[in-house]
């Protein structure tokens, strides 16, 4: 009962570009896989006269959200005859980006997201030329994290409602979280700034 209203959840804030499905014979455990966009690159089409004629051209605005590639990855069991049961989730980005100048900025950035994002700097071993990544992490898998999710809608302890809020909230979060990274390494603007943009509304162009 949390299965699909997670999946219209993703689908609503990201722009997916592959998915996979995994799934063993002789196991109830299941393994979906997406890598998406920021909902903000979403194709858009060119309509005229009801004939499509093709995709408008990527604005400049967003075109650099195109380095933040998204990862999503949702367990889950599902008994014979019965319902998807979500075991976790991880979703994450990585920013193939020059960010060392500004590490103090994110940090600060990442601080204002701390209750629902967390980060980690990669560094490469054995070459000097491969330069570091950030990873982006969503928390958004605490709110499976105990396994108990279904159960508490069957005993009225939280509503499909109340949980589709949380998932909401992470996702938006996390979307948010990708476009002020973007606006303070590609567009130059001011940390202090951006915080004031810290919203529960995705945040567009």
């Amino acid at each position: 009962m949390i299965y699909e209203p997670l999946v219209k959840q993703i689908k609503k804030h990201f722009f997916i570009v592959f998915s996979e499905k995994f799934s063993g014979e002789s196991s109830e455990t299941h393994i979906e896989r997406y890598v998406a966009k920021h909902f903000l690159l979403r194709p858009e089409l060119i309509v005229v006269n009801d004939q499509i004629h093709g995709f408008k051209k990527l604005s400049e605005k967003v075109k650099n959200l195109e380095k933040f590639p998204v990862y999503l990855e949702i367990e889950y069991h599902q008994p014979e005859g019965e319902d998807k049961y979500v075991d976790n989730i991880d979703l994450y980005a990585e920013a193939n980006v020059d960010f060392a100048e500004k590490l103090p900025d994110i940090l600060y950035l990442a601080n204002l997201y701390s209750r629902t994002i967390a980060l980690e700097k990669v560094t490469p071993i054995g070459s000097k030329n491969q330069t570091e990544s950030l990873m982006i992490y969503s928390k958004i898998d605490d709110i499976f994290s105990e396994g108990y999710l279904e159960q508490d809608v069957e005993e009225g302890l939280l509503s499909v409602q109340e949980i589709e809020s949380m998932i909401e909230v992470h996702l938006i979060s996390f979307v948010n979280f990708l476009k002020l990274l973007d606006d303070l390494l590609h567009k130059g603007k001011d940390v202090k700034q951006l915080d004031k943009q810290v919203s529960n509304r995705p945040i567009e162009e």
